[in-house]
C-alpha cells in the first residue's frame, strides 16, 4: 500500500485519528437525534457499477451538511428518482421497438422503489406537497400503462357477463367438461371407496418377563412365535416389523428363558432349570419344534435389518442361546416316553448303540 494513495489515507490515517472507524466517528454527530438514525448506508450487495447509489448518497449527505434533518435529507434522492422516472416515460413514448423483458423488469423495479421513497417521506416529517403526490401518481400510472402494452406477463382482468345464476345453458356443447355439469349427479363417477385393510392387534406383552417351569417356557415360546407370524403377515402395515421381531426373540432367549448350567457344575441336579425338574415327551417335542420355527424367524429378521456392531452381537448371542437350550432339551430324558434320540444324545441309552444312522426326528 503506497503511503500517498487514497487507500492509505482512508484505511490507516483517518481511522487512527479518532481511534475508531470512519463510520463510527460519523455517527457521533447524530446520537442526539435518534439512536436508529445512520448517516451512511451500506453498499448494495451487487455493487454500484453505475454509481447511481453514490450520486444519491452524495445528494442526501449534502442536505445533511446543510442543516436538514435525516427525514428532510431523504427528500433530495426522492426528487432525483422522480426525475429519472420522467426520463423513462419519455423514452417509452419515443421508442418504436418493443423493449426486452429484462429492461421492462428494471422499469417495474424503478417504479416500486420511487413509490416506496415517496411513501417514506409521509411517515413522520411530511416533506412532499399534495401536488407532488398527484404528479407522481399520474407518472406511475402512465408508466405502468405503457409497460403493460409490451409485457407478455400482464393479462387483462376477465369480464364476467353471467348473472348470479350458475347454470350455463350451452355447457353441454363443450367437450371434456362433463364433470362440471350441475344438472346431474356425478357422485357415481367417483367409484367405490377403498376397503381399509384388516389389522390384527399385536400384543407384545403376552411374552412374560420370567418363567418358572417347562410349561411356562413352551407357553412363552408359543406366544412369541404367534406374534412373529402376525408381524410377518402384517409387515406392510406395521412399521419396523423386522426390528420388532429381532427384539422380541432376543428378549425371550436372553432375558426370559434361563440358560442351563454346565454339565460339570457340582449343583447341577439342584440349581439347573433344565436338569432339576422332570419333562414330559410332548413338552420336549413342542419346545424343539418351537425352537426350530423361532430360529427361522430370527434368521430372516436379523438378516433383513441394517448391519451394525450391536446387531452382529445380538445375532451371535441369540443363536448361541438357542443352541444351548436345544442342547439342554435334547439331553433331557422324558419321564413318560423317552425318545431314543435323546437317550443316545445324552449317553444314557441301554445296550449297544449305533454310532451313526439314528433318526433325530423321532422326537
Amino acid at each position: 500500500m503506497h503511503k500517498g494513495s487514497a487507500s492509505f489515507f482512508y484505511e490507516r490515517i483517518a481511522p487512527y485519528l479518532p481511534l475508531m472507524p470512519i463510520a463510527s466517528a460519523q455517527q457521533i454527530n447524530c446520537v442526539g437525534e435518534s439512536t436508529k438514525t445512520f448517516d451512511f448506508v451500506d453498499v448494495p450487495i451487487g455493487g454500484d457499477t453505475s454509481y447511481v447509489n453514490c450520486v444519491l448518497e452524495a445528494m442526501r449527505y449534502v442536505g445533511r451538511k446543510s442543516g436538514l434533518s435525516f427525514q428532510e435529507a431523504q427528500h433530495l434522492p426522492m426528487l432525483a428518482k422522480m426525475g429519472m422516472l420522467k426520463v423513462v416515460l419519455n423514452d417509452l413514448y419515443a421508442t418504436n421497438q418493443i423493449p426486452p423483458s429484462n429492461e421492462l423488469e428494471l422499469v417495474k423495479l424503478a417504479v416500486k422503489e420511487t413509490a416506496n421513497s415517496i411513501g417514506k417521506q409521509t411517515d413522520t416529517e411530511i416533506t412532499v406537497t399534495p401536488k407532488q403526490l398527484s404528479d407522481t401518481y399520474r407518472l406511475v400510472l402512465a408508466i405502468k400503462e405503457k409497460v403493460s402494452r409490451y409485457d407478455d406477463n400482464v393479462f387483462p382482468m376477465p369480464l364476467f357477463s353471467e348473472t348470479i345464476d350458475e347454470t350455463i345453458g350451452f355447457i353441454c356443447d363443450w367437450s371434456l367438461f362433463g364433470r362440471m355439469r350441475r344438472d346431474i349427479s356425478v357422485e357415481k363417477l367417483a367409484g367405490k371407496s377403498r376397503v381399509p385393510p384388516i389389522m390384527r392387534p399385536i400384543e407384545l406383552t403376552l411374552v412374560p418377563d420370567s418363567v418358572a417351569h417347562f410349561a411356562e417356557v413352551a407357553k412363552a415360546m408359543r406366544h412369541c412365535l404367534n406374534l412373529c407370524v402376525l408381524l410377518s403377515n402384517q409387515r406392510t402395515l406395521v412399521r419396523n416389523s423386522y426390528t420388532l421381531r429381532v427384539c422380541l426373540i432376543e428378549h425371550l432367549f436372553v432375558r426370559v428363558i434361563p440358560l442351563p448350567l454346565p454339565i460339570t457344575h457340582p449343583q447341577r441336579d439342584v440349581l439347573c432349570f433344565w436338569h432339576a425338574q422332570p419333562m414330559r415327551y410332548e413338552t420336549q417335542a413342542d419346545i424343539m419344534r418351537l425352537l426350530n420355527m423361532l430360529c427361522r424367524h430370527f434368521a430372516t429378521a436379523a438378516l433383513s435389518v441394517k448391519t451394525t456392531r450391536s446387531g452382529d452381537a445380538v445375532r451371535m448371542l441369540v443363536f448361541s442361546c438357542m443352541a444351548t437350550i436345544c442342547d439342554a432339551v435334547m439331553r433331557k430324558s422324558a419321564v413318560d416316553i423317552p425318545s431314543f434320540s435323546s437317550l443316545h444324545y445324552a449317553g444314557t441309552a441301554k445296550g449297544p448303540v449305533r454310532p451313526f444312522g439314528f433318526d433325530l426326528g423321532m422326537i
